[in-house]
């Protein structure tokens, strides 16, 4: 288990659930705070609904998931032109990979300017990092060098999915020089333990039920946050390499900090799709550890795998 100081999650009562799945979710100023999400200073004042959104997406290989993520932004930003919507943009930082069976860096980059060409947009844009093999922590790093110090930042890993009420959230939670917005995301189990098979992802809505996936109560890959906020406490970890970890430093890094607060709620706009993972033999004993805990909890819901365990003895597989 995890511990970050000096915060602690505790269950929330029935009456905050309504709350949560509102569109700006359980942090509605009603409830949590009367800071509006306004950015100001000496010239202007920018309201929340129309403050841009730059996604940060590192990738290195796995041209398959790119292509989904792609067209989750293409079907929920690109094809409409509602006023909240027209200030995403997507950045794509592409590094090589270290995996045999990954795409190449060169072959990621012609996919990613043949959809821009086709879809005729500005709104996505390419980065490429040309230093060495991937690092999770140097290409969230490297994408965040590109922008000024009042940019809101979002940082998104390439498994997740999204609908549009995710946008108004970032923009409520992420307050300039205030707080910072870590959402508590849903995340599936392998769907070879799902109840039920009737499921379909699309990106206007989720289900999100228990034989599906849990709530990642421990998961800090996605963050809401201003750009001289990261600079404050010191950026992205860029000397971690292989699975995981840059994730949990810099959530203990602002969990510390003295003038930003953490927010932190279910957010039910953002679903990490189920992929199986391999721990490579290469990871600090640290890695290893929180990589082997996260792929035994993706596996299935514990009532599910119970069930599996007592069907393969009724066959006597076991």
């Amino acid at each position: 288990m995890q511990k970050f100081r000096p915060l602690y999650f505790r269950e929330l009562s029935s009456s905050y659930s309504s709350a949560i799945l509102s569109p700006t979710g359980a942090g509605s100023p009603n409830l949590v705070n009367k800071i509006s999400p306004v950015i100001s200073n000496k010239n202007t004042t920018i309201a929340s609904s129309s403050v841009p959104i730059h996604m940060i997406v590192p990738v290195s290989g796995r041209l398959l998931t790119l292509k989904r993520l792609l067209t989750n932004f293409d079907h929920v930003v690109l094809r409409t032109n509602h006023s909240d919507l027209i200030n995403i943009d997507l950045y794509i930082v592409v590094m090589e990979t270290t995996e045999d069976s990954g795409e190449r860096m060169s072959t990621i980059v012609d996919y990613i300017k043949k959809f821009i060409e086709n879809h005729q947009t500005s709104r996505i844009h390419l980065i490429e990092a040309e230093n060495g093999n991937f690092t999770r922590g140097y290409a969230r790093s490297y994408g965040a060098s590109r922008f000024n110090d009042t940019d809101l930042l979002f940082f998104i890993d390439l498994d997740m999915v999204f609908t549009r009420e995710l946008f108004p959230r970032i923009r409520h939670h992420t307050i300039f020089h205030k707080q910072v917005y870590f959402p508590i995301i849903f995340s599936q189990y392998d769907p070879h333990y799902w109840e039920s098979t009737q499921f379909q992802t699309n990106f206007s809505s989720f289900q999100l039920r228990d034989d599906v996936g849990y709530w990642r109560q421990y998961g800090f890959g996605m963050l809401g946050i201003y750009k001289s906020d990261l600079g404050l406490i010191g950026n992205w970890n860029i000397e971690i390499s292989g699975w995981g970890k840059e994730d949990v430093e810099i959530y203990d890094k602002l969990v510390q900090s003295s003038t930003l607060n953490v927010f932190r709620t279910i957010d039910t706009s953002l679903m990490h799709i189920f992929h199986t993972k391999e721990c490579s033999p290469t990871l600090h004993d640290d890695q290893m550890k929180m990589c082997k805990g996260t792929k035994s909890i993706t596996l299935g819901s514990q009532r599910t795998l119970v069930r599996h365990v007592l069907k393969m003895i009724e066959l006597n597989k076991i």
